[in-house]
């Protein structure tokens, strides 16, 4: 009995150990899923210095406060362009974290041109993060200088005002099922479809050309602008046919997967802000109001701030060069070939690190101007920063041996973002703010460099680098002055060309 017992004895406790194990173990996988989700995910840095002359430090100090949650009283602010205060527009934005802000650009101007208060809307992470999540809106924009510009209202306000439900749909382009979803949950807000029409994948509509409006069985109208054979067909941005195209009384509108609808774009143009005498909106010219709703929608003040301080402590003057090469086969290229353009996939993949490093070499003003190397007295040393996805770190690398080699007057910007940020300083606010994706950081970041350099080297056919080009000008002596800046892509293209060209005949003597 005494053997039974002990063996019965033993098969218990272990039992009882063997619960507790597993039972500690989901514990610790909730807290851990639980933190992911409330966006204080545990960042892995470097080691942070312990002494001050491990890494450059900068005068300009890191703020905790301009990370925070803003109060959102943003309806309280006063704006340049002011709107119905009883008829709103949300932006529904898709795609990635730089299509969202073009998303965003385009919703500004259509609710500035139907006179509707701007709902500041919610971002989302990229779909390479994983699990898209969403994304506060001071976590992506200074939300008082977007409304300092044009009236808004935050979502809390907007769904008080609504009776958390909205009562017409603005059909941008074709809208997923999906996408409308996640608008009502980042709204908390409700817009009343029938059973039968949520089996459907797609809100699709007439063309823009048709002057019916579409209303589904649950008596939720619909306003086209897409022909249901494909998601771009742009939507004039002539106020008149906005208005004529939206025209309802209704008061709490979505604009539904707003991406590019309008013929408006940016490319090749500055953003620079109205003047204060512009009172008659309706008078303001299309593409000069559409560069004041760029000018708006800026980064937020800590990235700022972030990006200032890591220029003052690595490179410590604007003469700098920064370089953008997006086209990296994971995102970029796979996208490409899935439109189908092959000749541009080809191109790219033929193109060698040192093909770029020769085409910065060969394009860059200030190693060619003896007078502005003279005057700016940077015979010694010119500094570059190379901005890249992840996963072309060491092509990024190659780079910069091939720029070093090729002239001794170049220099890689000394310390990696990523090993600055390691500073405690940046742990405490990241830590203590609940920003929800480290990535959108860096990035962002990352575009504010790439602003206040001197010298921009951008990438063709890319939103990261469209949306820092209509930025990048300067005041001086009351004149506007862009900035210089170069298609990468182009001129290594033209590099490669010469150096197959050349290997040809080469082959060739032979």
């Amino acid at each position: 009995m005494d053997k039974n017992y002990s063996l019965y004895y033993i098969k218990r406790n272990v039992i009882r150990i063997t619960l507790l194990i597993v039972i500690l173990c989901l514990v610790l996988g909730y807290f851990s899923i639980m933190e992911r989700t409330s966006g204080t995910i545990r960042v892995v840095f470097p080691p942070a210095a312990t002494s001050s002359n491990m890494y450059p430090s900068s005068k300009i100090k890191i703020n905790c406060s301009t990370w925070r949650k803003p109060l959102h009283n943003v309806s309280a602010l006063s704006s340049q362009i002011t709107l119905a205060p009883d008829r709103f527009l949300y932006p529904g934005l898709i795609f990635g974290p730089n299509n969202q802000i073009i998303g965003l650009f385009q919703s500004i101007y259509v609710a500035i041109r139907l006179n509707r208060t701007l709902v500041v809307p919610r971002f989302g992470t990229h779909y390479t993060e994983g699990e898209i999540q969403s994304v506060p809106d001071y976590q992506r924009i200074d939300v008082d200088h977007l409304c300092s510009f044009v009236s808004c209202i935050s979502i809390e306000g907007f769904h008080k005002k609504c009776n958390g439900s909205m009562d017409v749909v603005f059909q941008a382009m074709l809208s997923k099922m999906r996408d409308v979803k996640k608008f009502q949950r980042d709204t908390k807000m409700h817009i009343i479809m029938n059973e039968e029409y949520k089996l459907s994948d797609y809100f699709v509509g007439n063309s823009l050309q048709s002057s019916e409006k579409r209303t589904n069985k649950a008596n939720i109208p619909f306003y086209p602008c897409c022909n249901n054979k494909t998601s771009f067909n742009w939507l004039s941005s002539n106020q008149q046919v906005i208005r004529r195209t939206f025209n309802t009384t209704a008061s709490c509108a979505l604009f539904a997967s707003a991406y590019q609808p309008l013929t408006l774009m940016s490319k090749g143009q500055i953003a620079i802000p109205l003047d204060k005498n512009y009172t008659k909106v309706r008078q303001i010219k299309d593409d000069r109001l559409y560069m004041a709703i760029i000018n708006s929608v800026r980064r937020p003040k800590c990235i700022t701030q972030l990006a200032d301080a890591y220029i003052d402590a690595n490179i410590g003057t604007d003469e700098f060069v920064a370089v953008h090469w997006r086209y990296d086969t994971d995102d970029w290229l796979r996208v490409f070939r899935n439109q189908k353009k092959y000749e541009l996939c080809e191109v790219i993949t033929n193109i060698t690190s040192e093909d770029v490093a020769r085409a910065i070499i060969n394009n860059l003003p200030l190693l060619h101007d003896k007078n502005a190397m003279h005057s700016r007295n940077i015979s010694a040393a010119v500094s570059v920063y190379i901005a890249t996805p992840p996963s072309l770190k060491e092509f990024k690398l190659e780079i910069f041996d091939h720029l070093e080699n090729l002239d001794s007057r170049i220099k890689k910007v000394p310390l990696d973002l990523d090993v600055y940020l390691s500073k405690s300083v940046f742990n405490k606010c990241w830590n203590s703010t609940g920003w929800v994706s480290l990535p959108d950081i860096l990035s962002l970041i990352e575009m504010e460099i790439m602003r206040k350099s001197k010298y921009f080297f951008y990438s063709y056919e890319s939103t990261w680098s469209d949306n820092i080009r209509p930025l990048r000008w300067t005041r001086s002596e009351g004149k506007i002055q862009r900035l210089f800046e170069a298609s990468i892509l182009d001129l290594s293209k033209t590099v490669m060309k010469k150096r197959i060209k050349r290997n040809r005949l080469l082959h060739l003597k032979k």
